[in-house]
């Protein structure tokens, strides 16, 4: 197939990555520090698809709900295309809704085509505005042109790939900086990270495989969930290597307080909730700068522009300016959905003589923007001292992807040079489950030691959310 250059949006990302650890691996250790890519250009490149590769005890999990999907809408004279994204209960629930299907946890085949039939007669404008009513998800096939034609491309094509800002000097006492915690006697050349602590509010694709990529190279990240939200088992396991997981009741005072406190211990804090939901719960950038100064905030989003979130008001994310300029800046939406936006799908449908969109070959934008966030993280620690606020979202990264160009691309040909790229991890919280999934592709090595096994036996991922204490070890 024709696609966007995924693979070498990929290999630049992880390049990104690599400069950022041996700017920080060098400060810290000097020469005799090295770090590689594991498999060259495909361990690399293939950093996109692992969960597609991804086996939990030989078997490819599923990782779409039935309803899920390409819908065509519009009538016959005017035929147009959408996607629905149901892969919360509530998203699914809401698109049901619109498309008045009685749902049925035993009949997930007639699921579909019933909500086609529904959606078939509305205008794909009108479908995509009243699923979003409702608190859905959804998406209309958007053509490159009429994307390229409007006010948040051009924002995008001026605003950097990954923000990195400085916070405002606080009146609170600094408490130790990112930079300071990787002098910890648990960092090593192999483990680079080690002291560093990493809380994680995100969910789904992007903001996980941005805390991944600091655990694998030895940061202490711990995920916080609450019982009350939709769990995805299959990505959860995948995305969750290296990680400890609990659960939260943010919504109580004594979960908040539990969290605060977490905060104030921390180096990092990353979360990949629409921009605002959280201010309510006083999680806003300029309010927890106030309770830990140090503190490296980062915010993955779909559709907001890098550099959109306030530095300054503790009661609201998003600055004013950002939300007069983009509509969009708090809308909802995944990679798949972005894809439509963006012109990716319809490019896809073109180039391929397809009669329905044509997505990417995986979830690109996701990747790419945890990686960037990532790549920021780290590029805050090595600026050494004070809070730094860093932001990425799919929305700009898709406008890069872009910029890439296309090549032809085959699947299967390209899954296949994966196969010596995987590695088996046990699976924690029940005995013999083991996942098989991609190495991480930078491995950090001491060249001055002849020893360079992995710094320590890798983390396995929880079996479920939540079986680890809200506690830093």
């Amino acid at each position: 197939m024709k696609t966007f250059a995924v693979d070498e949006m990929a290999t630049a990302c992880v390049q990104r990555v690599a400069l950022a650890l041996t700017r920080l691996t060098g400060r810290r250790y000097g020469v005799g520090v090295g770090v590689g890519v594991e498999g060259g250009g495909g361990g690399s490149g293939g950093a996109f698809f692992g969960e597609k590769v991804a086996r939990l005890d030989g078997t490819q999990q599923p990782l779409w709900d039935a309803v899920s999907g390409d819908y065509r809408a519009g009538g016959t004279e005017h035929a147009d295309w959408i996607r629905i994204h149901a892969n919360f209960s509530a998203h699914r629930a809401a698109a049901l809704a619109v498309a008045n299907v009685h749902a049925d946890a035993d009949a997930d085949a007639a699921i579909k085509p019933a909500v086609a039939a529904a959606l078939a007669a509305w205008p794909a404008p009108a479908a995509v505005a009243a699923i979003e009513r409702a608190g859905g998800c959804a998406a209309r096939l958007t053509p490159l042109s009429e994307w390229q034609a409007g006010a948040l491309h051009g924002l995008c094509r001026h605003a950097p790939l990954v923000s990195v800002r400085a916070l405002p000097p606080a009146s609170a006492a600094a408490r130790v900086p990112a930079a300071d915690a990787l002098s910890s006697p648990r960092a090593s050349p192999r483990a680079p990270l080690a002291g560093l602590r990493v809380l994680d509010l995100t969910r789904v694709l992007a903001g996980p495989t941005c805390t991944r990529i600091l655990a694998a190279h030895g940061a202490q990240v711990l995920h916080v969930s609450c019982e009350a939200l939709d769990k995805l088992p299959s990505l959860d396991v995948i995305t969750g290597v290296g990680k400890r997981s609990c659960v939260l009741d943010l919504k109580s005072a004594s979960g908040r307080e539990k969290l605060l406190a977490l905060i104030k211990d921390a180096h990092v804090f990353v979360q990949a909730y629409r921009p605002g939901s959280l201010d309510k719960l006083g999680l806003s950038p300029a309010a927890l700068h106030a309770v830990n100064p140090s503190l490296i905030y980062a915010s993955v989003s779909a559709y907001a522009v890098p550099g959109s979130l306030s530095l300054t008001d503790p009661t609201s994310s998003l600055d004013p300016l950002a939300v007069a300029q983009n509509p969009w800046a708090a809308r909802r939406g995944f990679d798949s959905l972005v894809q439509m936006t963006t012109g990716i799908c319809h490019e896809g449908m073109l180039d391929n003589g397809s009669d329905k969109p044509v997505p990417l070959p995986c979830q690109a934008l996701d990747h790419a923007t945890g990686w960037l966030v990532a790549a920021g993280i780290l590029e805050a620690i090595c600026k050494r001292s004070g809070g730094f606020l860093v932001e990425a979202s799919l929305v700009r990264t898709s406008v890069w992807l872009e910029s890439l160009g296309k090549k032809e691309h085959d699947d299967d040909k390209f899954l296949k040079t994966l196969d010596g790229l995987m590695e088996q991890v046990k699976v924690r919280g029940v005995e013999g489950r083991v996942l098989t999934t991609l190495k991480h592709p930078i491995r950090c090595l001491d060249t001055n030691n002849e020893d360079n096994d992995e710094f320590d036996s890798i983390l396995g991922p929880p079996e479920k959310l939540g079986i680890d204490e809200p506690e830093w070890l």
